[in-house]
């Protein structure tokens, strides 16, 4: 399908001025902090691992890349009861940062932070596009403020996380399948698996719901793009498959910070239950997540928001080691009820929610900070209120559908 010659001209002027944006931003970055202070320890593991790939061609798992990296970071080995911070991420999350390898960790740390800035935002603007959000300039700069100061973004942004680029990546793919570009959708959904945990849940929904829908297109793409990901990074490391396995086992038992569903349990429940309990909630909201995916396998992709705005809910709540900046995943319910509000021009519910989403969880930070680390008890802020507004506007819906009206829940 050919675009239009003037649709071609906006596209080329969106890019510039994106460009420009991004240079401003690492710029700024830069010079203001990175040459300064370093940081971005997530960004940095994965920095490391991939210069050690890339210039020296050693294997990033290794113990001896591990050791490297333990020694640029702490300036000693880690303790056994430390974070590693060992390369445990799929190898082919080494070729994202492939072009920074050359460069500076200080000047590769700001072009990335930069980067994960546009991407963000990007995918938060896209997303609003996909459900139709009503832009006025007012509305345009309150959306791009809050996206900036939503708690997993500043916290994502700050440690560099890959969650970020897997959140624009998703939100891209759905952009493709809704345009019906369903081999790139497919493919890009492959590619933000950089980073698993987020995708854990949106895979399989979306190859059931497209294997449903008869969008073969969708399947072909992901599958070629895992295969060609997976062979591709055989190439450099042919046993990364079992390594990156080792290591994922390994995080697990130096990263004991579980998802918020065993956060909560543990911190009321007995130590003996606990476990039990876990999967009890665990299990039950991923049944209730099974079963609303199963009744959307009918729907068209246009009115599928809702649903994946629900999978983002329960991956935040229940894939494992997932932490705040993940979820970032949660600006998809958030803003699909924001949008809903400001189209019903029920101006004060939409402003109170996005204060309270804003507000709520850097109070918490700042109330139970000790030191320079995150209590666990953040971790479980966004996923409980949100869960929480889901819970209303579902019964809300229900209400008003028995009074006559309709609705749709997230």
């Amino acid at each position: 399908m050919l675009i239009p010659a003037r649709q071609r001209f906006q596209i080329l002027g969106v890019m510039m001025f994106v460009l420009v944006l991004y240079s401003v931003l690492a710029f700024v970055f830069y010079s203001g902090l990175t040459q300064h202070m370093l940081g971005a320890n997530d960004f940095f593991s994965r920095w490391m691992g991939a210069r050690a790939l890339f210039l020296r061609g050693e294997n990033p798992y290794s113990d001896t890349v591990t050791r490297e990296i333990q020694l640029a970071m702490y300036g000693r080995l880690a303790q056994p009861d430390e974070d590693q911070v060992a390369f445990a991420y799929p190898l082919y999350a080494a070729f994202i940062v492939a072009p920074l390898v050359g460069l500076t960790y200080a000047q590769a740390q700001a072009l990335w932070m930069a980067l994960l800035v546009v991407l963000v935002v990007s995918g938060a603007l896209l997303w609003g596009q996909l459900n139709r959000l009503a832009w006025t300039p007012a509305t345009f700069a309150i959306f791009l403020l809050s996206v900036l100061l939503f708690y997993p973004t500043v916290r994502g942004v700050f440690l560099g996380q890959y969650a970020l680029v897997s959140f624009f990546l998703l939100i891209l793919a759905f952009a493709a399948i809704a345009a019906r570009y369903d081999l790139l959708g497919g493919a890009l959904i492959a590619l933000a698996t950089i980073k698993p945990q987020p995708l854990v849940f949106f895979v399989p929904t979306l190859i059931f719901w497209a294997i449903y829908q008869r969008r073969w297109r969708i399947v072909g793409g992901a599958s070629g793009a895992f295969g060609a990901l997976i062979v591709g990074a055989m190439l450099w490391v042919p046993t990364w498959l079992g390594d990156f396995v080792q290591a994922v086992r390994n995080y697990a038992d130096y990263a004991r910070v579980g998802p918020p569903a065993q956060t909560l349990v543990e911190m009321f429940a007995p130590r003996a239950s606990s476990l039990a309990l876990t999967l009890a909630l665990s299990g039950g909201l991923i049944v209730w997540m099974a079963w609303i995916v199963w009744r959307a396998r009918v729907i068209e992709w246009e009115r599928l928001q809702p649903t994946l705005g629900f999978v983002a809910i329960v991956t935040t709540w229940t894939a494992g080691r997932i932490g705040t900046p993940d979820q970032v995943l949660l600006l998809m319910p958030w803003i699909y009820w924001l949008g809903g509000w400001v189209k019903r021009r029920q101006f004060g519910r939409a402003l109170l929610a996005a204060l309270i989403g804003l507000v709520l969880p850097w109070t918490i930070f700042v109330m139970t900070l000790q030191g320079n680390a995150e209590d666990i008890r953040v971790t479980l802020v966004l996923p409980l209120l949100t869960l929480a507004l889901y819970v209303r506007q579902t019964l809300q819906s229900a209400k008003m559908k028995n009074d006559g009206t309709t609705s749709q829940p997230c």
